[in-house]
């Protein structure tokens, strides 16, 4: 678990009624082992996220850990309410709606790394690549590296590009509609 956030001592913090003196154990419903293996797993989810976005898994810049950490935490803890028939993932419009805690906690972890990227960057978290989900593709050429035109032109939008560094010719006029540099017409 050397790349998983959070302890089970921290997810004992959210949910004290499950433990035993403020700690899981093998007699803990979840015990200490499901809980941690749950860290491991909500852990696994976020740096799985977090590399998609272009960031060096583990994150080690420690304001970005602890927001992390705090992340994991509070989602493992809705696991233990849920394995003790309690909380969000047990509630009469969950069951009925059949929704799966793992989809709903894929659901947030996206969230949230949508959420925090750009804060967690400007932390300092490393950041290696660009997300996939916010860089825009394109090709110049073919696989025989023969030149493309792009798919969408600026003209096939009504959009046409104005040289505003050359004067206009007569036939153009000055661009405006009356024609005489006035925008009012």
């Amino acid at each position: 678990m050397s790349n998983s956030y959070g302890t089970s001592g921290g997810v004992a913090n959210y949910v004290r009624q499950y433990t035993h003196a403020g700690a899981f154990d093998s007699t803990t419903l979840p015990t200490e082992t499901a809980v941690n293996a749950w860290i491991g797993q909500v852990s696994a989810m976020v740096n799985t996220g977090l590399a998609a976005y272009g960031f060096s898994i583990p994150v080690t810049q420690p304001d970005a850990v602890l927001s992390i950490t705090s992340t994991v935490e509070q989602l493992v803890a809705e696991l233990c309410q849920a394995a003790n028939s309690a909380g969000r993932f047990f509630s009469d419009r969950a069951l009925q709606a059949g929704i799966s805690p793992w989809k709903a906690i894929r659901s947030d972890v996206q969230a949230w790394i949508q959420a925090s990227a750009g804060g967690l960057e400007a932390l300092g978290a490393a950041r290696t690549i660009e997300s996939n989900e916010v860089r825009i593709g394109f090709r110049d050429s073919d696989s025989t590296g023969q030149p493309t035109a792009p798919i969408f032109q600026r003209r096939g939008f009504g959009n046409q590009f104005q040289d505003w560094d050359q004067s206009p010719s007569p036939a153009q006029g000055d661009g405006w509609p009356d024609g005489g540099g006035n925008p009012g017409g």
